[in-house]
């Protein structure tokens, strides 16, 4: 009785958090998550490492077999008596009787053999077929490293649509305020006489805008959540609070060095190679 609230807490704990469930998450974390659980990228890495056990198959049919064989039979056949002692060197003068003969006794035989197998490649199929693997192996490698990559962009771009589709919302939330004030004001204006019915009209059309634009906004925060959440490998209904903003960076490198670099170490270039 003691152990059981220890017992549900650790349950609690290690169950599937809740529909709804909000948690922080920085850039950082966002992106060494999604390295680590995004489901297409984890189906990737296993479709390589199946390729590289593959290849190792094809190698380790180059490698010499040892082998033993141990065969144990006992038989009253006469032909198989007959044939037994006679390989074991055992006949004797009785052996020859007649009755004998057509009605021996059972013998037991057993017999072991050790024996080392060699294949040789005559025509280099298997050398063809190893290097064509490794090629392939290598391929696969330099796909995963393109997606790691694209999934890193996707990422970034998802969590910072998130920053600043939640800025947006926030300004278009005062936008509403103030028009629905303005709205209050010119009705009270139009309740004195100050105002016409078309002032009435116009900043209540207008208002109205302003609340489809947060509508509009709000529908593509959820959008850019699930889509975050999605890269990351998050469970079902958990949305993150992205607690780093968009930061402004300058690169003082020229244009014909990063095509260079493209040229020379992009991974699915490598992988068009192999």
């Amino acid at each position: 009785m003691i152990l059981m609230p220890f017992v549900l807490a650790l349950a609690a704990a290690t169950a599937d958090p809740p529909a709804g469930v909000r948690e922080p998450l920085s850039l950082d974390a966002a992106l060494a998550r999604a390295n680590s659980q995004n489901p297409d990228l984890r189906a990737l890495r296993e479709r390589a490492s199946a390729s590289a056990t593959r290849g190792q198959a094809i190698r380790q049919q180059k490698l010499p077999r040892l082998g033993l064989e141990i065969n144990a039979q006992s038989t009253d056949n006469a032909a198989a008596v007959f044939a037994h002692k006679l390989n074991a060197g055992q006949f004797t003068s009785a052996d020859f009787d007649i009755a004998r003969l057509n009605s021996p006794n059972a013998v037991s035989h057993l017999g072991s053999s050790l024996f080392l197998d060699v294949p040789i490649d005559l025509f280099g199929r298997i050398n063809l077929a190893s290097e064509a693997q490794a090629a392939g192996q290598k391929a696969y490698a330099e796909n995963v490293r393109e997606a790691e990559a694209v999934l890193s962009l996707q990422v970034t771009e998802a969590y910072l649509g998130v920053v600043l589709a939640k800025r947006a919302v926030s300004a278009t939330e005062k936008a509403v305020t103030a028009a629905r004030s303005r709205e209050g004001a010119t009705q009270a204006r139009f309740a004195e006489g100050v105002a016409l019915q078309s002032d009435v009209l116009r900043v209540r059309a207008r208002r109205r805008a302003r609340e489809a634009d947060l509508a509009a906004q709000t529908a593509e925060v959820e959008v850019a959540e699930a889509m975050l959440a999605r890269l990351v490998g998050a469970p079902d209904g958990v949305r993150f609070d992205c607690t780093d903003t968009a930061k402004p960076s300058t690169n003082l490198e020229p244009l014909e060095a990063w095509k260079t670099r493209a040229i020379g170490a992009r991974p699915t270039l490598l992988a068009a190679r192999g």
